[in-house]
């Protein structure tokens, strides 16, 4: 039983602090990270929920470069163009320094076989 409750104490720390680590904190992006519940062995929660769609989220994470093209309802003009995505491998930044926080908070280490 307390290893359950140690496992939905992690997934709750690691819910709560994915928001701040959301590129966009006032939008969909941020409220589409789904609510934590019991998933498959154990306990979690969906990035992306699907009742809020926010499928940009998983193109900021993979999309070194993102690419545009616009056209001018009025003049029938096409702008495109390109420009570095800012927030490239958000996704895995975030959970790499959440993992680091999660482990001090909870006196978790990592111990080699």
């Amino acid at each position: 039983m307390e290893i359950n409750a140690l496992k939905n104490s992690i997934a709750i720390s690691v819910h709560q602090q994915l928001f701040w680590y959301t590129p966009y904190r006032t939008g969909n992006l941020a409220r589409s990270i789904g609510d934590v519940w019991n998933l498959d062995n154990g306990c979690g929660f969906y990035i992306f929920n699907k009742n809020q769609r926010a499928a940009y989220g998983e193109i900021l994470n993979e999309a070194p470069v993102i690419r545009y093209r616009i056209t001018n309802n009025k003049t029938k003009k096409v702008y495109s163009g390109s420009y570095v995505n800012k927030h490239y491998k958000w996704i895995d930044n975030a959970f790499e320094n959440i993992a680091s926080n999660t482990a001090c908070m909870f006196n978790l280490r990592y111990v080699r076989s």
